[in-house]
């Protein structure tokens, strides 16, 4: 009696045991399984992800606009177009600032005597009018460059203003290139050119000299 009494506890307890065993093999399996599933989603939604692609835009939302001489033949080098651009901008919004007077004024001193000494390198004339367009607002340049001047509209500015215009051939009234008649067509042409030019030439020094003046008010203002 006693030896099949022990034998029961003893096949109770190998089956407690078992049954622990069981138990803790399925918790295992149990708390591993959600982890190779999270890890799966984690690689299908990776994999599903759209790339995003940053975009760079300047600093003010838009593009910045430039002088050109390319809308027109007879169009005004970048030089005089912000000349007579920043003389036509007078009495609007876009009127330059007694600010924008200060720094302008020495920069276009600075260009009138490289202009006039005619001892300027390339590079140093170009620095000047970077410099010029810089010390002006955006909203300035994109005025100008709508204005879109040409050498007609220097021309009618300085007779407006009733300004000498000077740059006359200087070949006298008796002068053998005075006398049309014998001249090629080929000559006529590069006559007229040449006296275009020297007439540009000079209404740009008399306006320049104008808006000098204009500037030198303007910042003591």
């Amino acid at each position: 009696m006693k030896k099949t009494t022990l034998f029961l506890l003893g096949l109770m307890l190998i089956l407690v045991l078992a049954a622990c065993g069981g138990t803790a093999e399925e918790a295992s399996t149990d708390v591993a399984a959600p982890a190779d599933t999270s890890a799966a989603t984690t690689e299908e939604t990776t994999a599903n992800e759209p790339t995003v692609v940053e975009e760079e835009t300047s600093a003010d939302g838009g593009t910045a606009v430039t002088l050109t001489e390319d809308y027109a033949e007879d169009a005004l080098p970048i030089r005089n177009q912000l000349l007579v651009g920043t003389l036509k901008l007078e009495n609007t919004s876009f009127a330059v600032s007694p600010e924008q007077a200060s720094e302008l004024l020495v920069l276009w001193q600075a260009s009138s005597a490289l202009s006039r000494s005619g001892t300027g390198a390339t590079e140093e004339v170009a620095a000047v009018l970077n410099q010029i367009e810089e010390a002006m607002t955006p909203e300035q340049i994109t005025a100008i460059a709508e204005m879109k001047l040409t050498r007609e509209a220097i021309q009618t500015m300085s007779q407006e203003m009733g300004l000498s215009m000077g740059g006359g051939d200087g070949q006298g009234a008796g002068g053998n290139r005075g006398q049309g008649q014998n001249m090629s067509a080929e000559e006529k042409a590069a006559r007229e050119a040449e006296q275009a030019e020297r007439a540009s030439n000079g209404a740009s020094n008399a306006l320049l000299d104008l808006l000098i003046e204009l500037l030198e008010s303007r910042s003591q203002q």
